[in-house]
C-alpha cells in the first residue's frame, strides 16, 4: 500500500484551516513528510489560503532528513499563500528544533493556537 492510500497522519479541519496530527510514539521520517507534502496540493485547494497546522504531540523522534523536508513544506505553504506552524512538540522534538537554531525559522508554539 502506498504512502498516498495509508497516510501517517490524520488530517481534519479546524476552524478556519487544517490540522494534521500524527499517531502517538510516532518517530517523524522523511517519508512521511513527503506524503504529507503530496497531499499538501488537496489540502490547499480544499481550505484556501488557511493555516496549515502539524500538531507534534504523538511525534517522540524527528529525522534528520525529516527536518530538512519540513523546510520544504514550509516553503511550498508559503507559496502557495498559507502558513505553517508547528504546534506541541514533545519535549526531545522542542529540544532538536532548538539545537538546530529551526525554531528561529519554523513558527514552533508550545500550544495549538487558539481559534476564534
Amino acid at each position: 500500500m502506498s504512502a498516498d492510500t495509508n497516510p501517517p497522519f490524520h488530517a481534519a479541519r479546524d476552524g478556519d484551516g487544517t490540522t494534521v496530527r500524527f499517531p502517538a510514539g510516532r518517530a517523524l521520517s522523511e517519508s512521511d513528510v513527503e506524503a504529507l507534502t503530496r497531499r499538501l496540493p488537496a489540502l490547499i485547494a480544499a481550505r484556501g489560503h488557511a493555516p496549515l497546522t502539524l500538531d507534534l504531540g504523538g511525534v517522540v523522534v524527528v529525522s534528520s532528513a525529516a527536518l530538512g523536508k519540513l523546510l520544504g513544506l514550509t516553503r511550498a505553504v508559503r507559496a502557495a499563500g498559507g502558513r505553517l506552524t508547528l504546534v506541541n512538540p514533545t519535549p526531545g522534538v522542542r529540544r532538536v528544533f532548538r539545537l538546530t537554531r529551526l525554531d528561529t525559522i519554523l513558527d514552533v508554539r508550545a500550544a495549538e493556537p487558539a481559534t476564534v
